[in-house]
């Protein structure tokens, strides 16, 4: 389960999250659409339609702006946003429906340090005790996938289950995934300048590196784990952390993120190393990344030897030729997602990779993923001395990691494209200059011998072409920009479909239909 699936699962109404659907899919097709397809993908009736498409109006111009409409006609309804940002007027709807939730402000409010009782936690929600403890149930259940556990002692004091690490972890996941970098908690966003506070905690060179909703991101975590640390007390922290010897890695000047002047304790700057880590892209240079490298295999870093064998037995196995410095990179990573498992829940929220996602439904990619499996075991048999390392990861992860590896770096034949313009000769150098120009990739273009293509661009019709070789025909002569426009779409689809095909055990060689 994904974050923001849980959010709206545990946190939100019913209807709230089928308002927000509805939205959705007005935001992500601006032109008109049918009131039919709403109704089929929202699982709504048509009734329930034209309430969520009235109350939407209203929600959209109290919360958000108040010149957004939603425009119905005929049965078919769009989005006006007056050239707002389609992002955040999303954001900010969704941000205002959960401060109005009563799961939302309940969660928030004991993941706040300064709320430790029940009567606390009352006063600030404005609930009785009595309807806190009836809505305790579903509150449980949203932390448990964090694997977190509040309860409270017969004279209300509250006590939780669960690490600073993952207390932290669960308020950056929650608040990050409702509001980005729209709002902060806990203080007005206008107060607070986020470049100047990620440059007083890190390096210069770090924070200039960060664009705009990283930057946000990062300001999210240090504010978070400071005005909000600690959560639970400074012994409790030092004994979490102290589990983990390995983790004093991070006070390293060379790893260490932060500014050595700062008033923090080693468990605290720790903490913030690790959170950093696992909330935020790595944006070090393949210098820094290579320095990081030999630091971590200087000191013996656990699972770092595992990592850089996986990945060593991975490209020889799939033959894949991955460069050095993404050689590094991927080994790199793969100790950072030791992170993961090491500091959070197994049952974290956690988002699918969407080059797994996109195939999941695909019987190639599930016998691949077989093979993937099988790899993986036998060199969990082959290298025993890795076993213990290996037994604490999360299996269903590190076949992501890998098949994100493979998928980028394995070796894939150029694409044959064929222009096949009958009607005017000089046309196809034309249309092949003008795919040069969008498409960047590695293409071969030609114009004969379609059969031994892989893609087919024709103002004709190809009947004796193989089924499996894509036809895209321009019977209208693009005579116009919108033509062109849609054959380079339907160009773009076609060899987005094709290199994300996974080898089969048999490759048809002969193109040609007999």
């Amino acid at each position: 389960m994904q974050t923001k699936e849980a959010i709206k699962t545990y946190l939100l109404s019913r209807k709230v999250g089928s308002k927000l659907a509805v939205f959705q899919y007005l935001l992500k097709y601006p032109a008109y659409l049918s009131h039919s397809y709403l109704i089929k993908n929202c699982h709504i009736s048509e009734n329930t339609l034209t309430l969520y498409l009235k109350e939407l109006n209203q929600d959209l111009q109290q919360k958000v702006a108040p010149t957004i409409r939603v425009i119905s006609r005929h049965g078919f309804t769009a989005l006006d946003l007056s050239g707002l940002d389609s992002a955040e007027c999303y954001y900010k709807l969704l941000g205002a429906y959960c401060k109005e939730a009563t799961n939302y402000r309940i969660v928030t409010s004991l993941l706040n340090r300064k709320v430790n009782s029940i009567v606390a936690l009352s006063h600030e929600t404005n609930f009785s005790v009595p309807y806190l403890y009836s809505r305790m149930k579903e509150i449980d259940q949203f932390l448990a996938l964090f694997g977190l556990a509040i309860s409270f002692t017969k004279s209300g004091e509250r006590k939780i289950v669960g690490t600073e690490i993952q207390i932290q972890y669960c308020l950056i996941d929650v608040y990050w995934r409702i509001f980005a970098n729209t709002e902060l908690p806990f203080r007005e966003k206008e107060t607070l300048n986020t470049f100047q506070l990620v440059d007083h905690y890190l390096d210069f060179h770090l924070a200039d590196r960060l664009t705009s909703g990283q930057l946000d991101k990062v300001a999210l975590v240090l504010m978070l784990c400071t005005d909000n640390f600690p959560f639970t007390s400074f012994e409790t922290v030092k004994t979490d952390i102290a589990k983990y010897p390995s983790n004093r890695i991070f006070l390293q000047p060379e790893l260490d993120f932060l500014k050595s002047d700062l008033d923090l304790c080693d468990e605290q700057r720790i903490i913030l190393n690790i959170l950093l880590r696992l909330t935020t892209a790595k944006v070090g240079t393949d210098e820094e990344n290579y320095r990081h490298y030999i630091i971590f295999q200087e000191n013996h870093s656990p699972f770092f030897d595992t990592a850089k064998d996986l990945v060593d037995a991975l490209m020889k196995q799939f033959d894949l030729a991955i460069p050095e410095n993404k050689q590094v990179l991927a080994i790199l990573n793969i100790c950072r997602n030791r992170l993961f498992n090491t500091y959070l829940h197994p049952a974290q929220p956690n988002m699918v990779l969407p080059s797994v996602s996109m195939q999941q439904d695909d019987s190639t990619f599930r016998s691949f993923m077989k093979r993937l499996r099988k790899f993986y075991q036998k060199f969990d048999q082959e290298n025993p001395q890795y076993s213990a390392d290996l037994e604490k990861e999360n299996v269903d992860w590190i076949m992501e990691d890998l098949f994100h590896l493979y998928d980028c770096y394995r070796q894939i034949e150029p694409l044959r494209i064929g222009v096949n313009c009958t009607s005017n000769y000089y046309v196809s150098d034309d249309i092949i200059g003008k795919i040069q120009q969008v498409f960047t990739d590695d293409l071969q273009l030609q114009k004969s011998q379609m059969a031994e293509c892989d893609i087919v661009i024709s103002d004709c019709p190809l009947p004796d072409l193989a089924p499996e070789i894509k036809k895209i025909y321009f019977i209208d002569g693009l005579a116009n920009r919108d033509s062109l426009q849609l054959l380079m779409e339907r160009l773009a689809q076609e060899i987005f479909a094709l290199k994300n095909q996974l080898p089969t055990e048999v490759t048809s060689k002969n193109r040609l239909k007999h």
